[in-house]
């Protein structure tokens, strides 16, 4: 099972005027110890995830200062771009290191982000996946046509042309079983996350996905699974949970609609204290849908994810936690991916 890192920024307030600081480390630190990717989302108007605004932007530094790294969007909404432009931008990044670009898409679900395109928000998901056809055929090379500024007709095609001749595409989801199911069909990877969904809905939807892909007739067992998970290895769980508890909770509490899913579906007495509400919170993430703990804890913990049917595991760092302790952070995440490259995750 390969190992990324993956970022959606916390708290832009606590970065001390040096607001990418951690993300240059942790990238560099992960091409020299050979993880798979990087993945580099898009966000608008908000301080969790809102450093990232144009992830081919960031991208584009990562191409040039790195030699191994896969550079992935993690993602952009599409909905709200001109396809043939997003084709542009990342065909331009796939150029710069020798061809190691994959895209990874999404509707996204804050209705502010689309004040940049409020009428594509209704019908985001089926305005996803035109564009995203669109921008697979340019990057094979395909004409589209459009009309120019004298309202003629046109043949457009992508320049520069991208060094990959075929687009690696991620469909970016949640507890969507269609989704899954449409992304099957297209023979596209999965991107997700168990922030609103039980591993055991996780890994029923990685069936549904598997045999969409074998009806449609691509490789039952092909492409990609990769699940985001927070992640922070200490020594002990008990250090683990000293270091992330105030952290975890303060992003969940910034992504209120992540906040109002989990409050609902704990399903507790409105009696309860806020004190209450937050210990059942962390404590169902903690022992369930991250990798929170020791190496010997997350290794366990991943195991379970690859059996659900995880083939990647996208580690989320940049949650809250001190930029001394991210640091020391990636030194355990080195650690869990050679466990896990020697064979302990079978």
């Amino acid at each position: 099972m390969g190992m990324s890192l993956f970022f959606f920024s916390a708290d832009e307030a606590k970065s001390n005027g040096d607001p990418y600081r951690l993300f240059d480390a942790a990238v560099q630190f992960a091409d020299r110890a050979g993880f798979r990717a990087v993945w580099i989302p898009e966000r608008h108007f908000h301080p969790v995830g809102g450093l990232f605004p144009n992830p081919s932007v960031l991208a584009a530094g990562v191409a040039a200062s790195t030699r191994r790294l896969r550079i992935r969007s993690g993602s952009v909404v599409l909905p709200l771009h001109d396809p043939i432009r997003a084709a542009e931008e990342w065909s331009m990044v796939d150029n710069l290191p020798g061809g190691r670009v994959d895209m990874g898409v999404v509707p996204g679900w804050n209705p502010n982000d689309y004040a940049l395109a409020p009428d594509a928000f209704q019908d985001r998901w089926a305005v996803l996946f035109e564009r995203l056809d669109i921008v697979r055929r340019l990057w094979r090379g395909d004409s589209i046509p459009r009309r120019n500024g004298r309202g003629e007709a046109v043949q457009l095609r992508l320049h520069p042309r991208p060094v990959q001749k075929e687009l690696n595409a991620w469909i970016a989801t949640s507890a969507n079983d269609d989704s899954f199911v449409r992304a099957g069909e297209l023979g596209l990877n999965i991107l997700t996350a168990l922030l609103i969904q039980p591993v055991d809905g996780f890994a029923e939807r990685v069936r549904l996905y598997r045999e969409a892909r074998r009806r449609a007739g691509h490789d039952p067992d092909g492409g990609e699974v990769t699940l985001m998970v927070q992640t922070f290895i200490g020594e002990t769980d008990a250090e683990a949970r000293r270091v992330v508890r105030e952290p975890f909770l303060s992003y969940m509490r910034s992504v209120q609609s992540l906040w109002k899913e989990v409050v609902d579906g704990l399903r507790v007495g409105s009696a309860a204290s806020q004190e209450v509400f937050e210990d059942m919170i962390f404590e169902r993430y903690f022992q369930k849908s991250t990798l929170f703990g020791s190496l010997e804890t997350c290794l366990d913990r991943a195991r379970a994810f690859a059996r659900a049917g995880a083939t990647e595991i996208a580690c989320m760092v940049d949650f809250g936690i001190s930029y001394e302790d991210s640091l020391a952070n990636l030194g355990g995440i080195d650690r869990l991916r050679a466990a896990l490259a020697e064979g302990s995750g079978a």
